[in-house]
């Protein structure tokens, strides 16, 4: 399931999955840089969540925002699908190789590590952390990114 829709946002959005694939880079400085920028978005949105869900008013609020994370997140993990499945296909000598082949390589890797019983969980939240954090430093895989007006 997780890779059907993965391949379906990536034929919906390629060109914001790939700069945000571009984010994450090759150099562990922009994947820290995203990974970090992923926990700290996560966090925030986890506090504005249950802010809104103690007030009455705020629970649909909350709801709404519980599903545009559960959406961001499939989206993060298609980012740093791709970005793993990119640096697998450099790492064998692949270097033109489709985004599509990049997501289900990414796919292959990531998910059955996912499984093992005491780091897996830990596994699945860097690898969400990784991609939350390029779509907030790309702005949703935006061209302009974050400017401040001159």
């Amino acid at each position: 399931i997780t890779l059907s829709l993965c391949a379906t946002m990536l034929y919906l959005f390629p060109g914001r999955l790939l700069r945000m694939r571009e984010a994450i880079g090759f150099g562990w400085g922009q994947a820290l840089r995203s990974a970090l920028t992923g926990i700290l978005g996560y966090i925030l949105l986890g506090g504005l969540v249950i802010l809104l869900g103690v007030q009455v008013v705020g629970i649909p609020l909350a709801a709404l925002i519980m599903l545009a994370l559960v959406l961001l997140s499939l989206a993060a993990l298609a980012t740093a699908s791709l970005a793993i499945g990119r640096g697998l296909s450099c790492a064998f000598g692949v270097s033109s190789s489709s985004p599509l082949l990049q997501i289900v390589l990414g796919i292959l890797l990531l998910f059955p590590l996912t499984i093992v019983p005491i780091a897996g969980w830990a596994i699945a939240a860097i690898a969400s952390s990784l991609g939350f954090g390029a779509i907030l430093l790309t702005k949703f895989g935006n061209e302009e990114g974050w400017t401040l007006p001159a």
